[in-house]
Order: structure tokens, then C-alpha cells, then sequence
């Protein structure tokens, strides 16, 4: 189930990330101008439906990931490798995100895209989010960071760039000791 949730996690972002280029491309390339007629109708309220749908259930996945993991006795180094490796993976569609946003909100008529996106893209962080506060928990119950440490690093895995940060912390504390 943590497999399928880092999974996720990842993909939903990708999935955001590539919308608005689905979205406003679709006339200028006839691939995906014929997945836009046959598919969704030229509706965009289909797939942003369906995109919206897949980070609900991928969000609904992370809370029970997190009561899970924190009744289980997960092996914590596979936790906090792949905390670390869903934070680094999501990096350039983070950076592509926010050079969207920008532009959105250049201009008039798609600054409501820009805040869509934005909004989207920190229920990300979120679901990233609970799977890390569940993982550093885990660190606190094997002594390998404080109860302090456990607080800091909960609360930044909820805001951008720091989350990283962290979870590289977390990684190389778990390193020593473990590996």
C-alpha cells in the first residue's frame, strides 16, 4: 500500500502539472486535439472531474496510510528512502507548476488557473505530506530523532522547499545509524 501511495502521490502531481499544457495545446496538436473531441467532448470539466477525483481517493489513501503506519512496525528505512525519493522526484513538477502559475497570471484571463493549479499542487504537499509525518514518527519511536525533531520536521513537511530539506535531514540521521 506505501508503494501504490508514493505512486500516486507522484502521479497526481505529474497529472497537474501536465493539464494546463493538455488543456490549451490540444488545437495546435492533433494527438491531443483528438483525445479532447473523442474523449472528453471538449469539456474540460471532464478531466479536471477525473483529475480532481484521483487526488480525493489519493488523499482518502494517505490518511489511511498514516493510521497504518503509525499502528504498524514498518521497516523505517524504506520509509524515509522513499519519503526522500517522492520529495526529489516531485521537484521539477513543482518548479514547472510555479513557472505556470507566473505566466497564468500574466495575463487576464487565466489567473484562475494559476490559483487552481496552486491549490492543487499544496494537496500534494499534503498527501506527501501525512506520508512523512507517519514516517518521522516512526524515527521518533526508534529514538532515532527527538520528540522535538519529530515536531519541527512534521510541521515543515507541510510547507514548499522545506519539506525537501527535511526529509534529506531525516535520510542522512537515519543513515548513520541504521545503515
Amino acid at each position: 500500500m506505501k508503494k501504490i501511495t508514493c505512486i500516486l502521490n507522484t502521479l497526481c502531481l505529474y497529472l497537474i502539472m501536465i493539464f494546463p499544457f493538455f488543456t490549451f495545446l490540444s488545437s495546435k496538436v492533433k494527438f491531443l486535439d483528438t483525445i479532447w473531441e473523442k474523449v472528453f467532448n471538449y469539456n474540460a470539466y471532464i478531466p479536471m472531474g477525473v483529475l480532481l477525483g484521483l487526488v480525493l481517493f489519493t488523499l482518502i489513501l494517505n490518511i489511511i496510510n498514516l493510521v497504518k503506519t503509525l499502528k504498524s512496525n514498518d521497516d523505517t528505512k524504506y520509509l524515509v528512502k522513499s519519503n526522500m525519493i517522492v520529495r526529489l522526484i516531485e521537484i521539477p513538477a513543482y518548479i514547472i507548476i510555479f513557472i505556470t502559475c507566473i505566466v497564468c497570471l500574466i495575463t487576464v484571463f487565466t489567473f484562475i488557473i494559476s490559483f487552481l493549479l496552486g491549490i492543487f499542487s499544496y494537496i500534494c504537499l499534503i498527501m506527501t505530506g501525512l506520508y512523512a509525518v507517519s514516517t518521522y514518527k516512526k524515527l521518533k519511536d526508534n529514538h532515532i530523532i527527538s520528540k522535538k525533531e519529530f515536531i519541527i520536521f512534521s510541521i515543515l513537511s507541510f510547507i514548499y522547499i522545506a519539506d525537501i530539506i527535511v526529509s534529506i535531514i531525516a535520510y542522512k540521521k537515519t543513515k548513520k545509524i541504521i545503515f
